[in-house]
């Protein structure tokens, strides 16, 4: 119930609802300004923890690029704690299936789908 009233209310605390159609590339960059969105300074401080203490012993387990902590530290850089959040969660649920949506490139030593952030906020997206 809760999850669904945040679905419904997100939207219209980020400016209204907006499509592909809407999308302005060039004021759609992560951290353009290197401004942090309101509300995040509250996770980013976790993320980081998670990427220095856990990830080097738990080991890299993201098959996407950026890595799905990277992802998320810059969804809540650019959106702020509610939508960085739904972003986040939505991440980590389609990473089951995303190799049916994101196109399999080579980065580094692995072969990553490639899942930028900008190809998932256009919903989101100041103009």
């Amino acid at each position: 119930m809760i999850g669904a009233v945040l679905l419904i209310a997100t939207p219209a605390f980020a400016g209204g609802i907006k499509g592909p159609w809407e999308l302005d590339k060039k004021r759609n960059i992560v951290n353009e300004n290197h401004e942090t969105a309101p509300g995040s300074y509250i996770t980013l401080p976790l993320i980081r923890f998670f990427q220095k203490y856990i990830s080097p012993v738990d080991g890299e387990r993201c098959p996407c690029f950026p890595t799905c902590s990277s992802y998320s530290l810059q969804a809540y850089r650019k959106h702020g704690f509610f939508i960085g959040t739904l972003m986040t969660v939505d991440r980590l649920f389609h990473e089951a299936d995303i190799e049916k949506h994101a196109p399999l490139r080579k980065v580094g030593d692995r072969d990553r789908f490639i899942d930028p952030l900008e190809n998932n906020d256009f919903w989101f997206a100041d103009h």
